[in-house]
């Protein structure tokens, strides 16, 4: 019988593995999927060993899970990479180009990700993907038709629209914080014993808790 857990991380850089560090997963969620038949011993084992890096455990349906990440993970790529095509193959790009900033950059730095490994995680969860692009879509068309207007209702609304969405950003500002506040809390838990003892646990069983026997 095998406990099959699925599970995923919530944290990552854009840097190479040369930029790997020993509390990337301190402070971060990580998405926990058990399926129906996981015991209850296994899903102990990996919840230990997500304690031992420092990060916080999150229970998930998988379909719920593929909705999640669809609108805070891959819809994200997706308008990168599609404000990076609709600018860059514009005939002014060249001049635009120079006084692209800050602002710029920050927002289309997910499409320098790889593209097959996009490619491929899209269409694996293409519908989730899709439904969260009509979303999207709509909104655009909701400001696009605020902008149009151009009237003092059309004004209150994209002012309220434009608050709102900084408000939506401050909330997720808050969070990271208190995230970086337990990652400094926890610092130093990560050890070569717990982590062994976690990991022989979950491959080995009741034989990772074993000690020699003096002879």
């Amino acid at each position: 019988h095998v406990d099959f857990i699925g599970g995923h991380p919530m944290a990552g850089k854009s840097a190479s593995l040369t930029a790997a560090e020993a509390t990337l997963f301190q402070g971060a969620t990580w998405v926990i999927c058990p399926s129906v038949r996981a015991g209850g011993p296994a899903v102990r084992n990996v919840l230990g060993i997500v304690g031992a890096l420092g990060a916080e455990s999150f229970f998930v349906d998988p379909v719920e899970h593929d909705s999640y990440v669809a609108g805070i993970s891959h819809l994200p790529f997706v308008a990168a990479a599609s404000l990076m095509r609709a600018t860059a193959t514009d005939t002014a790009w060249r001049d635009m180009k120079t006084l692209s900033s800050t602002g710029f950059k920050d927002t289309t730095r997910l499409a320098l990700g790889n593209p097959a490994m996009h490619r491929d995680i899209l269409l694996t969860n293409r519908a989730a993907v899709a439904r969260w692009i009509d979303t999207y879509v709509e909104t655009l068309l909701s400001v696009k038709a605020s902008l149009l207007a151009a009237d003092d209702v059309a004004r209150d609304q994209l002012l309220e629209f434009f608050t709102e969405a900084q408000d939506d950003r401050a909330r997720v500002e808050v969070r990271d914080t208190r995230e970086s506040e337990q990652a400094g809390s926890v610092e130093g838990s990560i050890t070569r014993e717990n982590m062994s003892e976690h990991v022989g646990r979950m491959f080995l069983g009741g034989m990772g808790k074993r000690r020699k026997t003096p002879r």
